[in-house]
């Protein structure tokens, strides 16, 4: 049987069943014509009598009621279980839908719209409620879109299931003015300043010497050269390097596992893509970073690691992105700083670049993997100097 055909039959299928689960009696009147019952609230015995030429034609106002009655009741909360199914056959990656979950819960949990029939819903009621939504969890633009995204996509599908016409919320335009102002990014917090990346580099450096059978703070050092992701920089492999250059292609990526309802880690996967078109991208290994993966292969050779050719391992095993993180946090206490990300590494070596003043916005684009560079600046580059460093070169431009 072919597609068409599977689906011709669950529909018959569903039809008969709507017919065996018709509450009320279907009978032919003395004038030849059919007759039976069907719900109806706003008559006094809920219910009404309707009235057709032949029997086949009476069950087919019985299903086309009953089929209307179930669509008037379907909520955003009852299209939910199969929408984020959905999304997440859309996907390759488990952290795709397990994202939209998390924000799902986070936006629409305990909120009333969600329990609303998404054929009652209109465009105003809907505004109303974002704008409330808004002033009451102060939300940011940022947080604003999040939320919007997850309510677009549900109310898309639910037009692609048929059960409305259109997604109502899709024209709504919220003025900026409405939205919570977020506290600007302060630049010691977004990047390791000149003065931390040395110290974070001499720590990272003593403890390989310390311990050369954990590759992970050699890591860590090589990063301050790449400005890698935490994905992208657990899964380098020896393959990847070609001369001078080094060949970003793939990733770690998170898997999960559904365990009560929800979304929970479970492992890490590899897969052979970015995250997007532009992060497929060859990058310069400096002669520093050459020394840091000369160090990497010495170490698993002299160790007798291997593991499908990735660079960073412990005990033979690729390490994961955890393992970069807890040692960067771990040189961060060493140092006395506050605690920061393998990302803060990344936007160092962004802003590193654009302090240079010799690389052009789009090298650096396409070094970060970047498409857009309002991305770049507004993100990604902060002063890496501190208050002193910062007055002096202040004097320099101004007093010179």
């Amino acid at each position: 049987m072919d597609l068409d055909g599977v689906r011709l039959k669950i529909a018959y299928m569903k039809n008969q069943e709507i017919l065996q689960n018709h509450p009320y009696e279907i009978w032919q009147g003395k004038n030849g014509r059919w007759y039976t019952h069907v719900p109806d609230d706003t008559k006094p015995e809920g219910r009404r009598k309707i009235a057709k030429s032949t029997r086949e034609k009476i069950e087919d106002e019985i299903i086309k009621g009953a089929k209307a009655r179930q669509l008037k009741g379907v909520t955003i909360q009852g299209l939910f279980e199969e929408w984020i199914t959905y999304k997440d056959l859309q996907s390759d990656s488990d952290s795709y839908a397990a994202k939209l979950e998390y924000d799902f819960h986070k936006y629409f949990d305990n909120e009333s719209i969600i329990s609303k029939s998404i054929k009652d819903l209109d465009e105003l009621t809907v505004e109303m409620w974002l704008l409330k939504k808004i002033e009451i969890a102060q939300l940011t633009k940022r947080n604003y879109c999040d939320m919007k995204s997850v309510l677009n996509s549900i109310l898309d599908f639910a037009v692609s299931k048929r059960i409305v016409s259109k997604n109502v919320a899709r024209g709504i335009k919220i003025n900026r003015k409405k939205y919570r102002i977020p506290e600007k990014k302060k630049s010691q917090d977004e990047v390791f300043l000149v003065n931390e990346q040395k110290k974070i580099m001499e720590a990272a450096l003593d403890d390989f010497r310390e311990k050369p059978m954990y590759t992970a703070p050699l890591a860590i050092a090589l990063n301050f050269y790449l400005g890698l992701r935490n994905g992208e920089l657990v899964v380098l492999n020896e393959k990847d390097i070609q001369g001078n250059y080094i060949h970003i292609q793939r990733e770690e990526i998170s898997k999960f596992r559904v365990e009560d309802g929800k979304r929970v880690k479970d492992g890490f996967a590899v897969k052979d893509y970015t995250k997007s078109p532009q992060s497929d991208r060859w990058l310069y290994l400096t002669t520093e970073a050459r020394k840091i993966i000369d160090m990497v292969l010495k170490a698993n050779e002299d160790n007798g690691f291997y593991d499908n050719g990735y660079l960073f391992l412990y005990r033979g095993n690729r390490i994961h992105e955890r393992g970069i993180d807890s040692r960067l946090r771990k040189y961060c206490n060493q140092i006395g700083i506050k605690q920061k990300s393998n990302h803060k590494i990344r936007k160092t070596v962004i802003s590193r670049l654009a302090d240079s003043n010799s690389i052009s916005i789009e090298k650096i684009m396409a070094f970060a993997g970047h498409n857009d560079k309002m991305v770049t600046y507004q993100n990604y580059v902060f002063n890496r100097y501190d208050e002193p460093q910062t007055e002096n070169q202040l004097e320099k431009a101004l007093c010179s």
